[in-house]
């Protein structure tokens, strides 16, 4: 049988290095998850599923297990069947992920993640936004994490989604790491395929730190993984939440001020849920007609305008997607999805939001309260004068709240999206299950602020409270 292979090996350099970014802070320290090409946990239940059979045989431990074996640096998977490689992806040119050459996911961590540690209770991931600053991401954690008292027993990790190749030399300093993960485009924020190399996406990446962290082996009083997405951070863990299969019990996905959110049917917010003002932190929406489904007027009108509204990433119609080999699994297999789907409510998923995350500052439409006018800066693109900045303070002189009629369907502003998704998944379980669906969620003090978000009381007892 073909079984892609994952190895992970890091490299530990000094500490207080020179970042990327340049933000440097104490406990700082680059390090290089190595991946290889893998079976994720996803498509190991396409191989154990009865829909395939007997041909896809054993497959092994799961991530999660006790010390699973991990294969040597730069071992290679063995070939197999011609029907289990064309549904694992294989068959492909060779790639950096798939060939020789290792490939690896740049992470900041403050602890060696390929040593054994039995201090480490508590495993935390830093997941940045869209402008791939991962060490202002790591330093803000860690930060909050030594304030907490916590950090003897805390590992914190930053991994880097970033856009630009890099050489393990030029990371770490070490030769032999091989070259890095990276996407040209921000697709890495909806598990997209990394760049170049279809064995490897950012779901993948995800999985093997979550993996490694789980390794008892390693970390053999490892308590709880906080997996922790601010702004596109939280696209990413929001959707990785959804699809990931691990049955890892430890893990807590931790989402905060997205610009937009999967959803998990046809419905969308009916427009009275929309209008184009702040409607405050206690905001809330009952009402989610199926745009599929001829109804009334309004929703004709918004379902001309947009017929793609559902569409992965804002939604689960995955017909046309492409470059993303688990959602790409998922599509080619819908009693997954169905599984997917039910597997759910199960997860511990947090959604918190900014009370202050209430700007639009590219809709003509949309009225902006004062707090986002800021006469000191310059923010672009904006319609609404150069001092709307819709993103402050993580970006103070661009606007990034994304626009597009699919978003829009969901909310005018992060505040009334995310609140809006909370009441979303209450009636779509409510619809689907009988029983409706109550995501503990949290409204904190601040804007687009993954500090005041860190720095929130909710987040620091559900972070680093023992009572999980």
């Amino acid at each position: 049988m073909f079984l892609k292979t994952l190895s992970l090996f890091s490299f530990y350099s000094l500490a207080h290095v020179k970042v990327a970014h340049g933000e440097t802070c104490s406990g700082m320290t680059k390090q290089a998850l190595q991946l290889k090409g893998r079976t994720t946990t996803l498509e190991r239940r396409l191989l154990g599923s009865e829909t395939l059979g007997s041909a896809a045989g054993s497959v092994g431990s799961l991530a999660g297990t006790d010390h699973p074996e991990q294969p040597s640096l730069g071992s290679a998977g063995t070939g197999g069947s011609a029907s289990e490689n064309d549904l694992l992806g294989a068959g492909q040119p060779p790639t950096a992920g798939s060939g020789s050459a290792p490939v690896f996911l740049p992470v900041y961590a403050d602890q060696p993640l390929d040593e054994r540690n039995s201090d480490v209770t508590t495993a935390i991931i830093w997941v940045h936004g869209l402008s791939g600053n991962a060490d202002h991401y790591f330093c803000s954690g860690h930060e909050v994490t030594k304030e907490s008292g916590r950090n003897h027993y805390t590992i914190d990790i930053a991994p880097w989604f970033g856009d630009t190749r890099v050489t393990g030399e030029q990371w770490t300093g070490t030769a032999g790491a091989g070259v890095s993960t990276y996407w040209s485009d921000s697709s890495w924020l909806e598990g997209g395929n990394v760049s170049g190399d279809s064995s490897l996406s950012s779901f993948d990446a995800l999985e093997a730190l979550v993996g490694r962290l789980s390794d008892r082996g390693l970390f053999p009083n490892l308590e709880r993984i906080a997996v922790v997405g601010h702004s596109a951070g939280a696209q990413l863990v929001s959707r990785y939440a959804f699809f990931e299969s691990s049955g890892e019990t430890r893990l807590r996905f931790i989402t905060a001020n997205a610009s937009s959110w999967m959803y998990l049917g046809p419905e969308r917010p009916a427009s009275s849920c929309s209008p184009g003002y702040d409607t405050g932190k206690d905001h809330t929406c009952s009402s989610f007609p199926r745009l599929d489904i001829v109804g009334s007027e309004d929703d004709r009108r918004r379902l001309v305008q947009c017929s793609e509204y559902n569409d992965y990433k804002y939604g689960l119609d995955l017909a046309g997607v492409t470059n993303n080999r688990w959602v790409e699994n998922v599509r080619a297999n819908s009693w997954l999805l169905e599984k997917l789907l039910n597997d759910f409510p199960s997860k511990d998923y947090i959604v918190m939001l900014g009370d202050e995350d209430n700007c639009n500052c590219n809709s003509s439409g949309y009225t902006n309260p004062s707090n986002c006018f800021h006469s000191t800066l310059t923010c672009k693109k904006s319609v609404h004068g150069s001092t709307c900045c819709d993103t402050y303070p993580d970006a103070k002189a661009s606007n990034v709240l994304v626009t597009s009629c699919e978003a829009m369907m969901q909310g005018q502003n992060r505040l009334q999206r995310g609140l809006n998704y909370i009441s979303h998944l209450r009636e779509f379980y409510k619809e689907r299950t009988g029983t409706p669906l109550e995501v503990p969620s949290h409204i904190f003090p601040g804007g687009h602020d993954n500090e005041a978000f860190y720095a929130s009381k909710a987040f620091k007892n559900w972070v680093y409270d023992k009572a999980w």
